[in-house]
C-alpha cells in the first residue's frame, strides 16, 4: 500500500485555552483535508491559574488546565520581554524535539510567537533546523507593546494566509496592511475573533493555500471530492450538534 502523504501542521491555541479546545476550532478543516494534513497540537508553556476564568464559555464547556503563550499580566510592567523570550525558548526546543513541521497554524496570542519563530535569527532569537515552510494565521494579536513587533511585522520569506475580521476588537495595534506584504494571502471575514469555518469564495482561497504548500512539498495535488458550500457546512454542524458531548461553537 502506498504511504500516505501529508503537511505536518502545528497548531497553537490561543491564551486560555489548550489542545482540546485547539482541536475543535480546528475540527472543521481536519474534516475537510484530513486525508492531505496532519494537524498536530502543543499546549503553551503559561498555565493560568485556576481562580482566573478569562472566557466563561470555555471554562463551562472545556475540562481546564488552560494555558497560555505569554503572560499578558506583565504587559508593560518591564518583565514582557523576559517572560516572552522563556516561553520561546520553551517552544523552540518543542519544535526542535518533536518536528519538523510543514507548517504552522497559529490562533490569537499563538501568532506573536508563530511570527517569532518564522523571523528566528532576525530578531536574536533561537533558529529552527528545519524552519516552517508556511504559515497560517487566525485572528493575528499583536499588541502596541509587544517586543520585537517591528521586527516581525513584515518581510516574511514564506507563504503566509491571514484569516482576519478587520473589526475584531481584540486586535488592537493590528493593522489590515500587516496581511499585505510579501508573499501574503488575505481572508477577510465578519465572524469576530476566532477561527472562522469558511465556505464558497473564502473557502477556495484557503484550499488553493494547502494546495500550493502540497504540491511544493509532493509535486501532486489534493484532490477534494466535494464543495465546500453552504450546504457542506449545514451538514458538518448536523453532525457535530447530533455528536455527544455537545461541542463549543469558538
Amino acid at each position: 500500500m502506498e504511504e500516505q502523504r501529508k503537511l505536518r501542521v502545528l497548531c497553537l491555541h490561543g491564551f486560555y485555552s489548550n489542545v482540546d479546545v485547539m482541536k475543535v476550532q480546528i475540527d472543521y478543516y481536519q474534516h475537510i483535508f484530513g486525508d492531505f494534513v496532519q494537524f498536530e497540537y502543543v499546549n503553551g508553556p503559561v498555565r493560568i491559574p485556576e481562580d482566573i476564568v478569562v472566557d466563561p464559555i470555555v471554562a463551562k464547556m472545556f475540562q481546564g488546565p488552560f494555558y497560555g503563550w505569554f503572560d499578558m499580566r506583565k504587559l508593560g510592567t518591564g518583565q514582557e520581554k523576559e517572560s516572552f523570550e522563556e516561553s520561546y525558548e520553551i517552544l523552540y526546543k518543542y519544535i526542535e524535539e518533536n518536528g519538523p513541521y510543514d507548517g504552522i497554524f497559529a490562533f490569537s496570542q499563538a501568532c506573536m510567537f508563530a511570527r517569532c519563530l518564522v523571523k528566528g535569527k532576525d530578531i536574536g532569537f533561537s533558529t529552527l533546523t528545519h524552519p516552517f515552510k508556511f504559515m497560517i494565521l487566525a485572528a493575528a494579536r499583536l499588541p502596541k507593546t509587544f517586543p520585537h513587533k517591528d521586527e516581525i511585522t513584515y518581510n516574511f520569506s514564506i507563504p503566509v494566509l491571514n484569516i482576519f475580521d478587520e473589526n475584531d476588537t481584540y486586535n488592537e495595534g493590528f493593522a489590515l496592511d500587516y496581511c499585505t506584504k510579501g508573499e501574503s494571502t488575505l481572508i477577510k471575514h465578519h465572524k469576530g475573533h476566532r477561527v472562522p469555518r469558511l465556505i464558497d469564495g473564502d473557502m477556495k482561497v484557503f484550499i488553493d493555500f494547502i494546495n500550493t504548500q502540497y504540491f511544493r512539498k509532493f509535486g501532486d495535488e489534493m484532490k477534494l471530492s466535494f464543495e465546500i458550500d453552504q450546504g457542506f457546512l449545514n451538514e458538518y454542524m448536523e453532525q457535530k450538534t447530533s455528536a455527544k458531548p455537545k461541542r463549543s461553537k469558538i
